[in-house]
């Protein structure tokens, strides 16, 4: 019901063939990346349509090089890029929040209104859902007011 690390934290395992026993990989990756990481491990090609990145590579070389932040969405419009240092949000709003995840592990202090950010927060940004479909009438998210009336106004 948040876009906070203690709201989005989830384990993610993999197991078999060619990847490593008893080894953690330390860095942000969502979910849409399952679906790639198979078919990478399955040796299968991607869909074209496919916008998720796998997380091979990182199973092989947990150490490695890995520049692409975890996304995740909160109900429409509401979104979140972490990387391994910090952790953007952008609201339906426009209000935005920015933790410096080594300075601020437990993300207390926005510090996305002060201007020696800007950059770090334009560079997350490019990476947020540039599409935002609209609610599906159907949809059993309405657990309050506000989800209530965004679904009344913006559903298909």
């Amino acid at each position: 019901m948040a876009l906070w690390n203690r709201a989005t934290l989830s384990p993610l395992i993999f197991a078999g063939p060619g990847i490593p026993k008893n080894q953690r990989v330390d860095a942000p990756v969502d979910l849409f990346s399952i679906y790639p990481t198979l078919t990478d491990l399955a040796k299968l090609p991607n869909p074209q349509h496919m916008e998720a990145k796998s997380i091979y590579p990182l199973l092989k070389d947990p150490k490695g090089k890995w520049e692409t932040p975890a996304i995740t969405t909160w109900a429409r419009n509401n979104h979140a890029a972490v990387s391994r240092e910090y952790r953007y949000i952008r609201y339906e709003d426009g209000s935005e929040e920015l933790y410096d995840l080594n300075e601020d592990p437990n993300e207390w202090y926005n510090v996305a209104g002060e201007g020696k950010y800007s950059s770090i927060k334009s560079e997350l940004a490019q990476y947020l859902p540039q599409i935002n479909v609209k609610w599906v009438e159907a949809s059993r998210y309405d657990n309050n007011d506000y989800f209530r009336k965004q679904k009344a106004e913006q559903s298909e």
